[in-house]
């Protein structure tokens, strides 16, 4: 029997050594590289006033207000969803100021991201496949639709939920008990995010059907409905019905629809569409029988997406339906990037190079940080000490909250309310604006028409920093002159 050579043996080891440094090297790299993506969705979360308006809600909840006021009633808010988002974002309501409580609202955010990716990247990956599901990982992150890093949107507890219900799946060829009810609770908590996320449900029974037949699959269609009612009971008990039932479900019903062809093909949401949905369904097309009735362990996320598509669609199609709701395109993502790793080892390289320079393209003029989100903030501080009572953040009540204790109606509330015909008016709309409206401030420089349409035709433009000041009267308050040196001005007629 011949011995072995030793010495042979650890020349080998040692000429592998360069290459898997080399490997893991360049791992870290585009890690680093996606890591920096990520940080800019982050900034770019805490500098947008959507999201202080979609966090508002959470607030009034833990300081005795209604974040689904009955018609008629307000505060009125932006928030027509479920209430797990709300509940999910609690720990922001511990910050000291609106730049803190978006701070830490962004990493919540970020959160309901990463954990249930990396738990569905886990189940997805082979054993001894750490370096393909790594990059797996990395390329699904560097092609996730900004839209669900940078805002918050009930959109994101959804997916969330789904991806863990996906995840439970994905990992097991079993029908216990325990991961059916599991399924179903997480089935659920996605329904009462977005009660239009019924894709992945669908999916759930459409899996089970296939894999251990139909009588499995109403079984389980019986646990999601117990499921499902106990959520319900629970946000009941805790909302109220009637407001909870009329923002949910009465609200959206009633939001007009509108022309879906001529919206797909606009400039700015064709590219989407695209990416979204006509290329996802075409690389399913092409090996629908393979992805769909083979059984292996995307086989559901495949699903998923097909069943997903019409919801989605549909949210899209409304007025006022935007990107976020074709969002059932990241349920196919994390299959074919683990398909892409396996198969060419330079494709998820190539990838992501791509897809990070058209997502930080749109930030290349004027990147986002935390240093202008925290000055944003503190000029609106500013301004809310210097004209209490009299000035109206209609994108960020918070700022008015921390100043004042005391919410306002949002302007996307109140443009909601009057799309559908429920429109806040008199007393109902004096009693969520200040006692002494004077003032509107806008960030950015950005201006909606809703309350301006409404103040006298003579009124004046002020810039104070990054916010836009409508003066009611046309004049500039006495105290401006200890708030900043020069304040530009523009009359209008």
């Amino acid at each position: 029997m011949p011995t072995p050579d030793h010495t042979a043996v650890a020349s080998h080891r040692n000429s592998m050594i360069p290459g898997i440094l080399i490997r893991k090297a360049t791992v870290a790299l585009f890690g680093l590289l996606v890591a920096v993506w990520i940080w800019v969705c982050l900034c770019e979360y805490i500098s947008n006033e959507w999201n202080a308006v979609r966090l508002t809600p959470t607030f009034m909840w833990w300081h005795g207000y209604s974040p689904y006021p009955g018609p008629g009633e307000g505060p009125v808010t932006t928030w027509i969803y479920g209430p797990t988002t709300l509940l999910f974002f609690s720990p922001a309501v511990l910050a000291q100021n609106t730049f803190n409580a978006l701070f830490t609202a962004a990493w919540l955010n970020l959160a309901l991201t990463l954990v249930p990716l990396g738990m569905l990247m886990r189940v997805l990956s082979k054993q001894g496949e750490i370096l393909c599901s790594t990059w797996a990982f990395l390329l699904t992150l560097a092609m996730w639709p900004a839209c669900n890093l940078v805002f918050e949107q009930a959109d994101n507890t959804a997916i969330a939920a789904s991806l863990l219900s996906l995840a439970l799946l994905s990992g097991t060829r079993s029908s216990g008990r325990r991961e059916l009810w599991l399924l179903a609770a997480a089935g659920a908590l996605a329904l009462w995010s977005k009660p239009t996320e019924l894709g992945p449900v669908l999916g759930q029974f459409a899996w089970l059907a296939l894999r251990h037949g139909r009588t499995a699959a109403l079984r389980q269609v019986m646990r999601m409905a117990v499921a499902g009612g106990i959520v319900g009971i629970a946000f009941i008990a805790i909302f109220g019905a009637e407001g909870l039932v009329y923002n949910t479900f009465v609200i959206p019903s009633r939001i007009p629809w509108d022309n879906l062809w001529m919206k797909a093909i606009a400039p700015i949401y064709l590219p989407y569409v695209v990416l979204y949905v006509i290329l996802p369904v075409c690389l399913l097309t092409a090996r629908w029988r393979k992805s769909l009735f083979m059984e292996t362990p995307e086989q559901a996320g495949y699903w998923y997406f097909l069943l997903s598509l019409p919801f989605n669609i549909a949210g899209f199609a409304t007025i006022g339906g935007n990107i976020n709701s074709l969002h059932g395109c990241v349920y196919i993502l994390p299959c074919l990037a683990i398909a892409a790793a396996r198969h060419r080892a330079w494709l998820p390289p190539a990838a992501i190079i791509l897809a990070l320079a058209l997502q930080i393209l749109p930030y290349a003029d004027k990147p986002p940080s935390l240093a202008s989100a925290r000055q944003s903030m503190k000029q609106a501080e500013q301004l809310a000490d210097a004209c209490r009572g009299e000035i109206y953040f209609p994108w960020n009540p918070l700022i008015t909250f921390y100043s004042e204790q005391r919410f306002d109606h949002t302007e996307d509330g109140l443009l909601t309310r009057a799309l559908t015909g429920e429109e806040i008016s008199g007393e109902k709309l004096h009693a969520g604006l200040p006692p002494h409206l004077g003032y509107i401030a806008y960030q950015s420089g950005i201006r909606h028409s809703y309350f301006e349409e409404r103040m006298p035709r003579t009124l004046a433009i002020y810039y104070f920093g990054g916010w836009t000041l409508v003066s009611a009267d046309g004049l500039l308050p006495p105290v401006f002159t200890t708030l900043h040196d020069t304040v530009s001005s523009s009359h209008k007629p």
